[in-house]
This record gives C-alpha cells, structure tokens and sequence, in this order.
C-alpha cells in the first residue's frame, strides 16, 4: 500500500502521520502534482512492473457518511495500449500543464494537472488530468511518444519549460 501523511514528522522535511492506502502489490512510484485551484492535488501510484496508473482520491472525504470514500484508489489508467508486452513504466513525474509563456516562466494553468511517465522501450506517456466538476480528478486519454531511449529519472525545470531525463 501506499502510506499518505497527515500530522507532523520530525525530520529534515515536514512529513505527516501515516495514513495507509490499498493499492497493487509492490508501488514503487509515486506521482502528484497541484492542480492549482485550493482543492486537492493529483495522486497516482505505480508498482513494479505494472502498466497502469492507479489514481488515489484525494478529494472524497474519507469520514463522510460513506466510510469507502476518500484515501483510495478510484480508478486505474490503462497504459498497455501504448506499451509492448513487457515493457513497463519506470518512472512518473507530477507536473503543471503549463500556459502561455510570459518571459522565462510558464504559469500553470488552473484546474489541471499532468503525470509524465517514462517506460521501457524508450517511451514517454503524458496523462492530462482536469478537475472535475464533483471537484474529484478526471484523467484525459494518454498520449504516447517513442523517444529512442529509456529515461529512468525525470525532473522538471523551475521555469516549468523543460522535463530532464535521466537514462
């Protein structure tokens, strides 16, 4: 599972207590990104090996009448379709879907958000995500790129213009 924190940590940075998620066996990735708008952020996790998304609410409230809601995976997004058997995603990247350009920044565009997913076989995979208009998260149709080499590692620039890849 995937642990979500909510209260304070001692350490170097400020994490919360846990608070654990059911998802596949094995996540290894973790993605999230604001989406710019006060509501909650974009979260999606990857376990080893696996060729989805999986797409964790952050935005239902898990002490609501309905105890099932909120803190779980609401849906998995498909990659196979762009991904050959075998290959797998190695890494993911939350990122802004940015706007129009003003000097060298590129503001974020509000109610959106990206995940960059870098997969074996030298494949680059952009899942668009918009807020929906429950507040909840709605992935768009992933969009594929062969790049001809396998990025294990990404980054994004603090002008928000560039993605670095790691091979």
């Amino acid at each position: 599972g995937v642990v979500v924190f909510a209260a304070a940590v001692p350490g170097p940075i400020v994490l919360s207590s846990p608070l654990s998620i059911i998802t596949r066996p094995n996540p290894t990735i973790l993605a999230a990104q604001s989406m710019y708008d006060q509501l909650p952020d974009m979260l999606v996790t990857v376990s080893t090996g696996a060729q989805v998304l999986q797409l964790v609410s952050t935005w239902e409230d898990a002490n609501g009448p309905d105890r099932r809601a909120g803190n779980r995976v609401v849906r998995e997004i498909d990659l196979s379709p762009h991904l050959a058997a075998g290959e797998e995603i190695l890494t993911a990247l939350g990122a802004p879907v940015p706007g129009p350009v003003v000097g060298d920044f590129a503001e974020a565009l509000h109610g959106q958000a990206r995940v960059v997913v870098a997969a074996s076989g030298g494949k680059i995979i952009v899942v668009d995500f918009v807020r929906g208009p429950d507040g909840s998260v709605v992935e768009q149709a992933p969009v594929a790129q062969t790049v001809g080499f396998d990025a294990r590692h990404l980054a994004l620039s603090p002008t928000g213009h560039h993605i670095y890849a790691a091979t």
